[in-house]
């Protein structure tokens, strides 16, 4: 099933307009501490010089706004010692008497706004999740010229995809004229990694997006140059080194015929190999349109995939996008037919506004609505021998009523009826079963009898439910954990080790063997700003480590 993902754009204007709101805060080097904490750790807090915000429009292309001067606070990695879900930090402005209280994210925290003039004195408060906490106070400085506050990967690190995206965090914003291939550069052993560089509308962020995938097993180096300037035409307070170390191609047991189609996080559909490498994308275009749900046909010649909410088909290597849904429709939940020339798809009809089903060919010919009028109905699933479609009707009552029916739209016969408030998951293969959700359990309803079984009722949340192959085992997420259960609801096998889900894992895939599982992992409650990993782990439960694979979301394994 396709779980789209909300990616939200803010532009410069209106992240200012809201700092402007909520005068927000943090802080650097002006004077000494005037009160350091009881610990007596006098914090390394990066606090900018001022900058007026008119200023900061003009130079970056947004609207002018006030001419409030603003001031950006942050402090690196590790600058305190958290526990719990990371810290919290309080900051207050000694003149206006407006504060502002935020998260630390790796005992550290990325440049936030405040305004503040000249000499304001900011002071600071840090819970740690310990006793007492730490408190202190800086002054607004003068003058202070820009600072890396962290890179990412961060240097030392390893096992970094293949596929990452280089990040750099400035204290301030920089002038994206003066964040070039010359004064940021990528190398290993020496040689400059091709790549282009972006540098987000706030200033504060510049990416590097290599051309090609990483080499595995390889180690690299980030250089940031002097040469980069701040608003003010201040050069970079020193260059920064960062190295960091590829992850082995192969770690994840998978051979180079194994594929997986996910979401990249740059609003593009990608394809890898299970060993991490030859990643390649589907037609890239960038945030021109958002890519996502890609679902491979039973036969894996053929990938479907959402390309701002119209069905698209390309071949198994990604080359030759056709779209195959109406154009100006919203489309959702798709079902390719057993012999991968069809599809089945839930569209909103524009003259009744309400939910059909249509089917069409894999090239886009032959679209046929299967609904009549005024009926909202969806979720289409095929039957094993392609002669029956599955689906759910909503007659926007009480509740949701599941039929059959012949492929052309012929005698519908009714099967089941669920609550309205179950969230319907995916169908097994074949049609003949249904997971769905419903406070938060995972049912299964057979098809054949109409009735239903709960399968996973654990006290947390469990959903993202996915079938495998064969259909006789069900994967899913129970509150971040992954867990494989037999379709019956017994032989629960724990497939995480606690110690090793430092995110949530969720949106499991089978592999075409059923031998492993590919999955979505979240680092929300670790690291705000960390990118979602797609990963894969044995479906045995017998070893508990996960290799990752890619930066990104939404896996679907190709069939074989």
């Amino acid at each position: 099933m396709h779980h789209p993902t909300m990616i939200e754009r803010t532009s410069l204007q209106a992240a200012v307009g809201l700092l402007l709101v909520l005068l927000a805060a943090n802080c650097e080097n002006g004077t000494a501490p005037e009160r350091p904490g009881p610990t007596g750790v006098s914090p390394t807090a990066i606090v900018s010089d001022p900058t007026a915000t008119e200023e900061l429009a003009a130079r970056t292309g947004a609207a002018a706004g006030a001419a409030d001067p603003v001031t950006y606070v942050s402090f690196p990695p590790g600058t305190f010692s958290t526990s719990g879900q990371g810290g919290a930090l309080t900051v207050r402005n000694q003149r206006t008497m407006a504060s502002l209280t935020t998260g630390l994210q790796d005992g550290g925290l990325d440049p936030v706004a405040l305004l503040a003039e000249l000499g304001d004195s900011l002071e600071f408060r840090v819970d740690t999740g310990g006793a007492p906490s730490i408190e202190f106070i800086k002054e607004v400085p003068d003058a202070k010229r820009p600072t890396v506050v962290r890179t990412d990967p961060k240097s030392g690190k390893r096992d970094v995809p293949l596929n990452i995206q280089l990040r750099v965090i400035f204290s301030e914003p920089v002038d994206p004229g003066t964040v070039t291939n010359s004064t940021l550069v990528v190398e290993q052993q020496r040689s400059p990694v091709d790549g282009d560089i972006v540098v987000s509308p706030d200033g504060l962020v510049a990416t590097f997006l290599p051309t090609a995938p990483l080499l595995p097993e390889t180690d690299y180096t980030i250089f940031v140059g002097s040469g980069i300037l701040d608003l003010d035409g201040s050069p970079l307070e020193a260059p920064v080194t960062a190295e960091f170390t590829t992850a082995p191609a192969g770690s994840s047991g998978g051979t180079p015929a194994e594929v997986v189609a996910f979401n990249g996080n740059d609003l593009d559909v990608y394809l890898i190999n299970t060993d991490g490498t030859l990643l390649r994308g589907v037609d890239r275009d960038g945030p021109a349109h958002r890519d996502d749900g890609p679902v491979w046909s039973p036969t894996g010649e053929k990938l479907a995939f959402w390309r701002s909410g119209e069905i698209h088909v390309a071949n198994a290597d990604g080359t030759n996008p056709v779209q195959v849904s109406p154009p100006a429709i919203h489309d959702r939940y798709l079902a390719w037919s057993p012999d991968g020339q069809k599809l089945g798809f839930e569209a909103l009809d524009t003259l009744d506004v309400t939910w059909h089903i249509y089917v069409v060919d894999a090239d886009g010919s032959n679209l046929v609505s299967l609904t009549p009028p005024g009926a909202n109905e969806g979720f289409p699933a095929w039957s094993a021998d392609g002669q029956q479609i599955y689906f759910i009707q909503d007659p926007q009552q009480t509740v949701q009523r599941v039929f059959v029916m012949n492929t052309e739209g012929t005698n519908r016969v009714p099967i089941a009826t669920l609550p309205d408030d179950v969230v319907i998951g995916p169908w097994s293969p074949g049609g003949g079963k249904l997971a769905f959700s419903l406070n938060d359990d995972i049912y299964v309803l057979d098809t054949n009898s109409g009735n239903a079984m709960v399968v996973a009722d654990s006290p947390v949340i469990d959903h993202h439910p996915a079938w495998s192959p064969d259909g006789s085992r069900i994967a899913y997420s129970e509150e971040g954990v992954l867990f494989v259960r037999d379709a019956d609801g017994t032989n629960q096998i724990l497939l995480d080790s606690p110690s090793d889900v430092d995110g949530y894992d969720y949106e499991p895939t089978w592999a075409p063997d059923g031998s492993a599982i590919a999955f979505t992992r979240d680092h929300r409650f670790v690291c705000g700003s960390c990118p979602r990993e797609l990963r894969i782990i044995s479906s045995s439960g017998v070893a508990f480590a996960s290799s990752l694979v890619a930066i990104g979301t939404n896996p679907s394994w190709r069939p074989r």
